[in-house]
């Protein structure tokens, strides 16, 4: 079509002018990408290293997010001078330890108060020490209540001083400032209480709880967490203990130790690479000492880690922060990388018979230009839209991919070609391939060892088997002796449809999910403190419940009550567990709800005087005069991110009817009667924990968006190059086929999607485009008098560069096998099984699925032989003979012609 080959003439051109200037185009190429990688300086400099879990792979902008601003403004933190667990709006910031007997005894003794006490004290006297001579302990950074640090649990240490007979009754641990849900005994867990007494706890619990009312004590309190990891691990280490056993953690240790484990890994990832790349330099190493490949291979496989030091120079000059599993990125853009240049190299073996170096160059790229064009595009196009992501790991990785892609793309048509014509050169010039000398004929060193024969001489390529390898031979006889048998498509057909069923089910058996606690290493401290906490205590997390009261709240008063009523009503929630001001303002003496002005007095100057503990749970207008807003909470359990889903909805559907019913009550009431914005919500529910479930399903919506726009483009783009039928077909079902066998087979190898590994699907997707891409573009291009015969042509060109590239990424993957961490297990499962599924679509699949209903050839057998007989040398395949690959004297595609 006239626009294709248009684009091959640019190309051309662009190649011949590259290579009129090799030296000069090489050697600037190079350094431009060195110079721009000097940015990577800013990493440590500029501390643009981010793996900082929660922010990185926590959704933003989340409803969570949303409602939780909506009611700090209403019900600011006061972590530093009210405290209450229960009325944390944020995440809470705490550090806790979990301790117990190592006889397996009861902790109620006062034996054991002097070593508790002395631990607690030295955790309460880790010291920050800043540059301007501040320190900051326990005490300055401790949530405070009544000019106290609150600590959870303390009391309980409090008593055993006292406890000489290894009891102690409940009554102690009753307080006027306590509520519902700081029972002491939710610290205690596996205990015995007889007759109101408290005889016997293994665990113990205990929470330093930390004020973030500020963004410089949110930052304070953050650092002493760290600090007090590494306090705990240093008494943990000496073990001075005989008696008791601990385990701690903090509330970010989970996202924290989950990427540390990372780092234990990173050293196996690499030697991927070094094995990946020592196999191919084997594949591209045939041909004799004039002719060898091997190192224009090397040099094409170079473009990625050059591109990358540029890209990600240029990118880190501009200060884009970093995260680790960026890094992933390299292994899937250098297979895209090792396929263009196989690609390249192809087309050059194709073009032997032409004596100018400059004019083989230049045929070699432009007719590798569409399909590297349109694979470069398949990455680029879907990673930009990556880019707008919800989550920021997949925004960075989408701006570190589609740099990285573009300064591939134009390293290779750029760099890459000058190393090509400099090749090109050398053999024209007869130099040797490493040390450049000139090579002496074969006739003057007829006589000779074979070793100087074979190291001093040697002859220009003339056919494609002259600068093949023996293992590109050996896989290309095979496939063509094998795969278009009809044994082969026996074989094919019934091992498709067995997959297909296979993977189908593992799709509808295949979990969505977050992050979960156990996927951190159990040499991790936190490892040792979830088992504990896992299997002692009791998951549990509260719920707030804000209304809005335009009319103020006796006006509302049927309404709420009524709502109460139904959560009370609610097979998940025990009565005891709903914490309310307005239950224990009902049983008061001075209950008053004859008007607002008198509810909100009586509230004001009685109620909250008495239960100070509700002093921020209501809010008044200026003048004291109307209560605004109020708020009640529910504790209840969840036992799995399903388990808090449905939770959620229930509370929802629930809250959504009750405001609808006060939206519909106040439809026409000044929106400036209120000093806050409502937008029309006038009950809103929220818990921290609900992040979890603002985040279980966007991976999926994440991953759709990015496969739609990546299929969509590249039927679109192959559409383009061949207008037909079958291939509307065909392009997809490859591609879905593939991505179904991915998410099916993936589900059996302990995989489920989360933002890590919707990552990883997503560059998976983008080898499947490759395949996809090269295969049906060069059945496209490839001539023959059937659809076998034109299929026989890309298996001997086409299928070996793509298998080799995907074959010898599995051999370098194999290498990830020892590895532990979450996330590098996931990218070995995961990338090992893509290259696999590559693989078999390659030599098995795709060439028996294009040999039957591919589009069929524009051209007339006898076009087709005419040229044959015109040129039997402008395409060389080793002893057979063109026609016999061509498919005419082919025993498989002879009887596929039959048939």
């Amino acid at each position: 079509m006239y626009y294709t080959e248009k684009m091959k003439v640019v190309f051309g051109s662009l190649a011949l002018h590259i290579a009129s200037h090799c030296w000069k185009v090489c050697i600037v190429g190079f350094l431009l990408n060195g110079l721009l990688g000097l940015g990577m300086l800013n990493l440590p400099r500029k501390s643009l290293l981010n793996n900082d879990i929660e922010e990185v792979y926590m959704p933003r902008e989340t409803k969570t997010g949303e409602t939780e601003q909506f009611i700090l403004n209403l019900f600011p933190d006061y972590s530093g001078t009210d405290f209450y667990t229960h009325q944390a709006v944020k995440q809470p910031l705490y550090t806790e330890f979990i301790i117990w007997r190592k006889n397996k005894q009861s902790l109620i003794n006062d034996s054991l108060y002097g070593e508790i006490y002395s631990l607690m004290q030295g955790i309460k006297n880790i010291t920050l020490h800043y540059v301007n001579d501040t320190a900051v302990d326990y005490s300055h950074l401790c949530a405070r209540r009544d000019d106290k640090c609150v600590t959870t649990g303390e009391e309980i240490i409090e008593q055993l001083r006292e406890c000489k007979d290894g009891m102690l009754p409940l009554n102690t641990f009753q307080s006027e400032n306590k509520t519902i849900f700081e029972n002491p005994l939710f610290q205690l867990a596996d205990y015995i209480i007889e007759n109101d007494t408290l005889i016997s706890a293994m665990y113990l619990k205990v929470r330093f709880n930390l004020r973030q009312d500020t963004i410089l004590y949110e930052k304070h309190s953050k650092h002493w967490m760290d600090r007090f990891i590494t306090h705990m691990k240093q008494i943990f280490e000496l073990q001075e203990s005989k008696d008791l056993s601990f385990t701690f953690s903090h509330s970010k240790s989970f996202l924290e130790e989950l990427g540390n484990d990372t780092y234990t890994d990173i050293p196996y990832f690499s030697f991927v690479f070094t094995i990946y790349f020592f196999y191919m330099g084997f594949v591209m190493s045939g041909g004799n000492i004039l002719a060898k490949r091997v190192n224009i291979g090397r040099m094409g496989i170079i473009v990625t880690p050059t591109s990358v030091l540029g890209a990600w120079g240029l990118l880190m000059a501009c200060e884009v922060e970093f995260t680790n599993v960026i890094g992933v990125a390299p292994l899937f853009i250098v297979g895209h990388q090792i396929i263009n240049t196989m690609i390249t190299l192809s087309h050059l073996s194709d073009a032997n018979d032409i004596p100018d170096s400059k004019l083989r160059v230049e045929y070699a790229v432009k007719m590798s230009a569409l399909p590297v064009t349109t694979t470069m595009m398949c990455y680029v196009v879907p990673f930009t839209v990556a880019i707008f992501s919800k989550y920021y790991a997949i925004e960075l990785v989408g701006i570190y991919v589609v740099a990285t892609m573009v300064f591939n793309y134009v390293n290779h048509f750029v760099f890459y070609t000058a190393c090509l014509a400099i090749h090109e050169q050398r053999i024209d010039a007869g130099r040797h391939c490493c040390i450049c000398t000139k090579l002496r004929p074969r006739e003057e060193l007829e006589g000779r060892s074979c070793c100087i024969i074979c190291c001093c001489s040697g002859s220009r390529p003339e056919k494609r088997t002259d600068t093949e390898s023996s293992i590109e031979k050996i896989s290309r006889k095979a496939m063509l002796r094998f795969l278009l048998t009809t044994t082969s498509k026996c074989i094919s057909l019934f091992s498709y449809m067995l997959l297909t069923a296979f993977s189908v089910w593992g799709i509808l058996n295949y979990k969505v999910d977050v992050l979960q606690t156990n996927e951190v290493l159990s040499t991790s401290y936190f490892h040792s403190w979830n088992e504990k906490h896992v299997s002692f205590y009791n998951e549990t997390f509260t719920i707030q419940f804000v209304t809005i009261h335009p009319s103020g709240y006796a006006n509302d008063l049927v309404t709420i009550l009524d709502f109460e009523k139904k959560l009370k009503s609610k097979s998940f929630l025990n009565n005891q567990l709903l914490l309310s001001w307005n239950d224990l303002y009902e049983n008061s003496s001075y209950v008053n709800y004859t008007s607002e002005l008198a509810l909100s007095l009586s509230v004001k100057n009685k109620f909250i005087p008495e239960n100070n503990v509700f002093s921020r749970d209501i809010r008044f207008d200026q003048n004291d005069s109307s209560i605004l807003a109020s708020r009640c909470y529910i504790n209840t359990k969840y036992t799995s991110t399903m388990s808090m889903i449905s939770l959620k909805k229930e509370l929802f559907d629930l809250a959504d009817e009750m405001s609808d019913y006060l939206e519909d009550k106040y439809n026409d009431i000044d929106e400036h009667v209120l000093p806050f914005k409502t937008d029309d919500k006038y009950v809103s529910v929220h818990s921290p924990d609900f992040i979890l479930t603002d985040a279980w399903k966007q991976p999926l919506w994440e991953y759709f968006i990015f496969t739609g726009t990546q299929i969509g483009l590249v039927i679109c783009l192959l559409f383009l190059l061949k207008p037909n039928l079958s291939s509307l077909i065909l392009i997809p079902l490859v591609y879905l086929s593939m991505v179904t066998c991915l998410f099916g087979v993936s589900r059996f190898l302990g995989i489920y999607l989360t933002q890590v590994s919707a990552i990883i699907y997503m560059m998976a997707g983008c080898f499947f485009v490759e395949v996809v891409v090269h295969t049906f573009y060069s059945y496209f291009q490839a001539t023959g008098i059937n659809k076998a015969a034109r299929v026989n042509v890309i298996l001997g060109t086409t299928s070996q560069s793509l298998f080799h590239a995907m074959f010898g990424q599995v051999l370098g993957l194999l290498v990830l096998f020892v590895v532990r961490s979450y996330v590098f297990v996931t990218v070995f499962r995961l990338a090992i099984l893509t290259t696999g599924i590559c693989v078999i679509f390659i030599i098995l699949w795709v060439p028996i699925l294009l040999s039957v209903f591919g589009p069929s050839a524009t051209d007339t057998k006898s076009e087709i032989l005419d040229s044959y007989k015109i040129d039997l040398t402008s395409i060389s395949f080793d002893d057979v003979k063109i026609n016999e690959q061509t498919g005419v004297d082919n025993p498989a595609c002879l009887h596929t012609k039959r048939a």
